[in-house]
């Protein structure tokens, strides 16, 4: 499923080639950046205002909140959360996480919160200064923040650039000086010791807020991993952050392996993602060590540290699939994994796709192989697709990834991956956690269904809650076999309706109308009620002529 994420306001946060998106809808994303597949999804408690990356999380800031993602093995699942209060703003807020502290900006301050662990989030301070223009704040990784603030919060007041000290996360009100610039600050990063700011019509202006060190004091650097001191995975995704002070600050850190450099962060907090060696004859561990540089030069080395490589015995995973639910006029299908694979194990005898027999049930003795595909496989995105050279007839099917697929080292999958789809002409829910009707990015097509359209919704891996809030919406017909809450609404489906899931219609509360049972009244005759699927409260759902089928 190619990511197509359109917002007006899209927070974005890379790392090891997967961009991580936050939506107005509340959505959370990780994107391969290499094919722009949806590898997770999750939903926090309202819409996205900012988000950053730091060590194994993923952090995600609403209007009052900030959410945890663990990133820990693959999961993509909020761990923990915390109060972040604001006062009301018309401004996006910003985040910023490093060493152990969370730095989000309202309209009139920034509230610290701890997350040294990160799935027990504590607020440290709610600060409210007697500036509204705040925008941003950035730590320097030695005590020091950059901030874009101003007196006022509308957009045509002016904000300056103030240095303030974040020795102590308790106190938010330390300013050391400020920075006039020419036009009005919006945004601020540190990168090698300097500041950079987004100043509006003015452009960029680069700015030196601390004099370079000249004292001659080195740093100090320790480094934390997400891996064992003394042994790591072969090709598994790996992270080491440095830890550093300074008596004035530290511009960089280089990230050695082998005794080559093999990246430098300039920017706290000072984190290298890699994937180690794999394993051979000649390669049995790595050397890893790391420098600090702060800005008068002066360095400091980690001790070396050789790693040893253990081998890869994780079996690969599926992180994706395609299509969910199904889709119009199809012609391929892609699976997506957490590794690079044995090209030699990928073919139909592993990769097989079947049509649903007589019973139209996929998965039963029935099924029937549909022969004609082609197999191939891209190393550089990990994706698995079977090809055909002509549409596949409507009809329900089921994929199956076997155990045959292994990865390089010979691990196999676990267990045989399956799933169905739909080939109709239809609009299909694509989303395979719980989310809004009137969210275009959960539909097939990118855009709501409309009153031309048939919509399926099922997808066969999950169990899904779909929510149709306020408004009135006309479709074609629906066929859903998960869970569909009307709220609030009027749902138009002329051509019919079939359910495999329960269907809850409760909008009491709009215009007055009694809750309780009114199913004679809602749907005209003829029609058959499926009473033991079907929740009715309300009087505004309009099906007309038309049966109901259980399915």
């Amino acid at each position: 499923m190619a990511a197509r994420l359109f917002n007006l306001h899209m927070p974005v946060s890379v790392g090891n080639g997967i961009g991580y998106v936050g939506l107005n809808s509340g959505g959370v994303f990780a994107v391969d950046l290499l094919n722009g597949v949806i590898l997770n999804q999750v939903t926090v408690s309202s819409a996205v205002q900012d988000l950053t990356l730091e060590g194994d999380h993923l952090y995600v800031l609403t209007a009052d909140r900030l959410h945890v993602i663990s990133l820990v093995d693959g999961a993509f699942s909020v761990v923990g959360a915390a109060a972040s209060p604001i006062r009301p703003t018309l401004i996006h807020q910003r985040l910023f996480v490093g060493g152990g502290t969370a730095y989000a900006t309202h309209r009139n301050g920034y509230n610290t919160l701890n997350v040294r662990d990160p799935s027990k989030p504590l607020l440290i301070t709610a600060s409210a200064s007697t500036q509204f223009g705040w925008r941003q704040i950035v730590a320097n990784g030695s005590g020091l923040g950059l901030a874009a603030v101003g007196p006022n919060s509308p957009d045509a007041a002016p904000r300056v650039v103030s240095l303030y000290d974040l020795s102590d996360p308790r106190t938010t009100e330390v300013v050391i000086t400020a920075f006039p610039t020419p036009g009005n600050a919006r945004a601020v990063s540190i990168f090698n010791g300097l500041g950079y700011v987004a100043d509006d019509a003015s452009g960029m202006q680069v700015i030196n807020y601390l004099p370079y060190d000249a004292m001659g004091v080195l740093p100090t650097i320790t480094r934390t991993t997400s891996f064992s001191s003394s042994t790591a995975e072969e090709d598994k995704s790996a992270r080491v952050t440095a830890v550093v002070a300074d008596d004035v600050q530290v511009r960089n850190v280089e990230f050695h392996i082998d005794g080559s450099k093999a990246f430098t962060d300039s920017a706290f907090p000072f984190e290298f993602r890699f994937v180690p060696p794999r394993l051979t004859v000649n390669t049995k561990s790595f050397r890893l060590r790391a420098r600090a540089i702060d800005t008068g030069g002066n360095s400091t080395w980690t001790d070396e540290v050789t790693v040893s490589l253990l081998p890869d015995t994780t079996p690969p995973r599926v992180l994706q699939y395609s299509p969910v639910g199904g889709g119009k006029a199809l012609r391929s299908l892609s699976a997506y994994l957490d590794g690079p694979l044995n090209a030699a194990t990928l073919d139909t005898s592993s990769f097989k796709l079947f049509s649903a027999g007589s019973d139209g049930q996929p998965g039963t003795a029935d099924d029937l192989p549909v022969s004609g595909g082609v197999v191939t496989y891209r190393e550089e995105t990990r994706a698995v697709t079977l090809s055909f050279a002509s549409p596949l007839p409507d009809g329900h099917y089921l994929a199956v990834l076997t155990t045959a697929v292994a990865d390089l080292a010979g691990n196999r999958l676990a267990s045989d991956f399956t799933w169905q789809f739909r080939v109709a002409a239809a609009v299909f829910w694509t989303r395979t956690t719980d989310g809004l009707w009137s969210d275009p990015l959960n539909w097939s097509t990118r855009t709501l269904p409309g009153s031309n359209d048939n919509v399926i919704i099922d997808v066969s891996s999950a169990e899904v809650t779909v929510t149709h809030p306020a408004g009135t919406t006309a479709i074609k017909s629906l066929l859903t076999h998960e869970r569909l809450v009307v709220t609030c609404s009027i749902l138009q489906i002329p051509d019919g309706i079939q359910i495999g899931k329960n269907m809850t219609i409760d909008v009491a509360a709009k215009e007055g109308s009694p809750s309780g049972s009114s199913t004679h009244d809602v749907i005209p005759r003829p029609a058959q009620l499926i009473r033991s699927g079907l929740a009715i409260a309300t009087r505004h759902l309009d099906i007309s002529n038309k049966s109901i089928v259980q399915v």
